[in-house]
């Protein structure tokens, strides 16, 4: 089973709110890894957020995949695992517990404040179905 990565170009943070990364289409696949880069540094302001997995499957549901991360007074460079907080060095195949997100589903990073300061994303999956694959939103 191959691994594949994909990249998600650097954006502002959700404004106390919760928008998508990456979503899921053709079929299942397993989230492996969710790793953040800071390109432009990030306004001291508490600012609790999580990424999320959402699915369409049944309704719209939606479940904390990462720990409590504090999105404020991060310098350019800071990498974001979504594991314990933020680092300036992470193995991104250890970012995170791997999860299972269905065709429809997507991976969310929630904001509950309006810090300025942007983030590249990366994602690592396997496919679970054929024709399953992750794309940046």
């Amino acid at each position: 089973m191959c691994e594949y990565t994909v990249e998600r170009t650097a954006a502002n943070l959700p404004q106390s709110a919760t928008h998508d990364l990456f979503t899921v289409s053709g079929g299942r696949v397993v989230v492996t890894a969710v790793l953040g880069e800071v390109t432009t540094a990030v306004q001291n302001q508490a600012n609790t957020s999580f990424l999320k997995a959402s699915s369409t499957v049944s309704g719209a549901v939606e479940s904390n995949i990462s720990t409590t991360m504090a999105l404020q007074d991060l310098p350019v460079g800071m990498l974001i695992s979504g594991a314990d907080g933020p680092y300036y060095n992470v193995k991104p195949q250890l970012a995170m517990n791997p999860v299972v997100i269905a065709s429809g589903g997507a991976v969310r990073l929630s904001c509950a404040a309006s810090n300025t300061g942007q983030i590249k994303w990366l994602l690592r999956y396997y496919p679970l179905d054929p024709g399953a694959k992750v794309t940046a939103a």
